[in-house]
């Protein structure tokens, strides 16, 4: 303990950091990373399918997203894989009938 300083508990430190408004962003609904590919690659080969369009389309309305909230602590823990994301993800393992490990396959060379 270092003199002069006063030690706080976990809780009390993350307070201290909201009352100055710090916060975490825990819970994220969209991606905002940029894909350095997706720049180069010409718009014909990153438009999407029209089906999978249209469920990006619906995926813009945060009544998706509201389920969610209850789960997360604004407070604590890792930035969450943007919902968009997990939402579109089970959207292929649905449509296509893939299990998990299938999924990962098909969407591997998008993830990295």
């Amino acid at each position: 303990m270092i003199p002069g300083r006063m030690v706080l508990n976990w809780e009390d430190g993350l307070n201290a950091l909201v009352a100055e408004g710090i916060e975490a962003i825990v819970f994220r609904t969209l991606g905002d990373q940029c894909w350095l590919w997706e720049s180069l690659l010409p718009d014909e080969v990153r438009r999407l399918p029209e089906e999978l369009a249209r469920v990006d389309a619906l995926l813009d309305d945060p009544a998706f997203f509201a389920p969610f909230v209850p789960f997360f602590d604004p407070r604590r823990g890792r930035p969450s894989t943007p919902m968009e994301v997990y939402l579109q993800l089970m959207f292929v393992k649905f449509r296509y009938r893939l299990g998990y490990e299938s999924l990962c396959r098909e969407v591997a060379d998008s993830i990295t």
